[in-house]
């Protein structure tokens, strides 16, 4: 995304943000009649709800997982009008809503908000949200929290399926990248998948949903998708330890649109697609996203960026390389039928 474009965006967020952590506040400092009153929760839920979602979405964790923890509590507070709430409570929230801030602040300030600086932020606040849901005696991941005599399960499961099924996909991975193989992975992404579903986890499944999605999706390489599945079935399986299932999130990178596959047949466009297959620019009836492809960042000015093997195509002696000259015409007309 061009900078400039990106720089807007996150100040329209941070705008938008920094409005609804004044709804929160409006409500917290007098939260007494606020828990009374049914819409005042509503309003605030929405808050933390909204900040969630756009922190999500622009990839800012420490941002998002700060304020689930707030949607959190204030979903008991909403199923729950005789939910009680001190000073003591009211306190720890507001202690917590400095650190949310504080995450806000320091994203809008000139020096943006770094991970080091998120994570000394997020470390803080951790000890008051143990405080405060010690106080208020109830759980932090309501929305998808076992039965208690079927944790201990859980947490064993977790601690040993878990691992193995990672071990094998990591080895699959260093295989070489093969129908067969993404098949394999599909299936370890359904096992996984299912462990979460004997605990409703709904944030689990849709995880490994969008994983299994994406290793069956041929233009994701496997040098793309495999740090990004490992590393992130690892922090969500430390999230379910920890009691933070909630927390768990489906990463922008999977949330892409999968290439645009051609949907009309005809004989000029079946020699367009055995051309493109010929070329690997098509692989398993679909398209080769960009960072699929290898290109020659040497080629002319003017020249087609073809990948690497065809770099040569103006030499008489390559003839894939001839080929690909006859088709460079109609490659211009198809872009937008493709979708590249």
């Amino acid at each position: 995304m061009d900078p400039e474009k990106q720089k807007q965006i996150i100040g329209y967020f941070l705008e938008e943000a920094l409005e609804h952590v004044e709804t929160i506040e409006k409500g917290l400092l007098d939260i007494e009649t606020m828990v009374a009153d049914p819409e005042m929760v509503n309003e605030v839920f929405r808050a933390a709800h909204s900040i969630k979602g756009g922190a999500g979405m622009l990839g800012f964790s420490s941002i998002q997982h700060t304020a689930h923890r707030f949607e959190d509590y204030f979903k008991v507070l909403r199923e729950d009008p005789s939910f009680k709430i001190d000073e003591t409570a009211q306190s720890l929230f507001l202690s917590a809503l400095d650190g949310l801030k504080e995450l806000l602040e320091q994203l809008q300030s000139e020096e943006g908000l770094s991970e080091s600086t998120a994570t000394v932020i997020t470390e803080r606040l951790q000890p008051v949200f143990a405080k405060l849901q010690a106080h208020l005696g109830f759980a932090g991941d309501r929305e998808a929290a076992p039965a208690v005599d079927n944790r201990k399960e859980m947490m064993t499961v977790f601690q040993k399926e878990v691992p193995l099924r990672l071990r094998e996909m990591l080895e699959l991975f260093k295989q070489a990248d093969t129908a067969t193989g993404r098949q394999k992975l599909q299936g370890l992404c359904e096992d996984l998948r299912k462990i979460g579903a004997r605990f409703n986890l709904s944030a689990w499944q849709e995880l490994l949903g969008a994983l299994q999605e994406a290793v069956g999706n041929p233009s994701y390489t496997y040098k793309a998708i495999a740090p990004l599945a490992i590393k992130e079935i690892k922090q969500a399986q430390e999230l379910v330890l920890a009691q933070r299932a909630s927390e768990i999130a489906v990463p922008s990178a999977l949330r892409k649109t999968a290439p645009v596959a051609v949907s009309k047949s005809n004989g000029k466009t079946d020699n367009w697609l055995a051309f493109v297959e010929q070329v690997g620019w098509r692989v398993m009836d679909s398209w080769v996203g960009d960072s699929g492809l290898r290109y020659n960042v040497d080629a002319p000015v003017g020249h087609l960026p073809a990948p690497m093997w065809l770099a040569s195509w103006t030499q008489v002696q390559d003839g894939e390389g001839r080929a690909l000259e006859k088709e460079y015409g109609t490659w211009r007309q198809k872009l937008s039928d493709c979708g590249l």
